[in-house]
């Protein structure tokens, strides 16, 4: 603006606060989705698309079984990224769990060899907690096991329901090997 468009904008009452005009040059929109979580929880994100914006967790709605459903918590998610300017219908993410690796990723720790092979199955280190230590092999199979499962299948593709349930049970029983003390009984075996 020039001084005379600016001088022409203010008010002439001497009484006034003079305040100059602007011209917004441009406006940045939000983007609003919903993120679901492991856990269940639904997270209601919004970010601006102004360059170097991040993502910001703007509401979250925790499961509990006792008190909530999905269904319930994802209506309400919907309902308030709706309220904030999500467009119908709101798009759906899924939060990769803290601390995992990002895709890409081969971040790997390399820890000193033991005295025998390792196999796929429970593993404690010292008086540590036992966990479950899958070979690459395994590790390589059970992932596109589980992408299978997760993506959806194009219609008329048929369904490899039955074999990823069956590779599956074997992941399920690989992981609760490593559930020890009372909690081991709430992981039966699958027949």
């Amino acid at each position: 603006m020039s001084k005379d468009s600016d001088q022409a904008a203010l008010p002439r009452d001497s009484d006034q606060t003079r305040v100059p005009l602007a011209t917004a040059v441009h406006l940045y929109s939000n983007v609003v989705w919903i993120e679901n979580d492991l856990l269940g929880d639904h997270h209601v994100m919004v970010q601006s698309e102004a360059p170097g914006s991040t993502p910001h967790s703007y509401c979250t709605f925790h499961y509990d079984h006792r008190y909530t459903s999905n269904s319930s918590l994802d209506q309400a998610a919907e309902r308030l990224a709706l309220s904030i300017g999500a467009t119908a219908p709101v798009e759906r993410r899924f939060r990769e769990i803290a601390g995992a690796s990002s895709s890409g990723s081969k971040a790997v720790r390399i820890l000193s060899a033991p005295e025998t092979r390792v196999e796929n199955g429970p593993v404690q280190f010292g008086d540590d907690w036992p966990g479950v230590f899958i070979r690459g092999d395994s590790a390589g199979y059970y992932a596109m096991t589980l992408r299978a499962l997760l993506e959806p299948v194009p219609e008329g593709a048929g369904s490899t329901d039955v074999f990823v349930r069956i590779q599956l049970r074997g992941l399920y029983d690989l992981l609760r090997a490593s559930v020890v003390g009372p909690a081991a009984g709430m992981f039966q075996p699958i027949n």
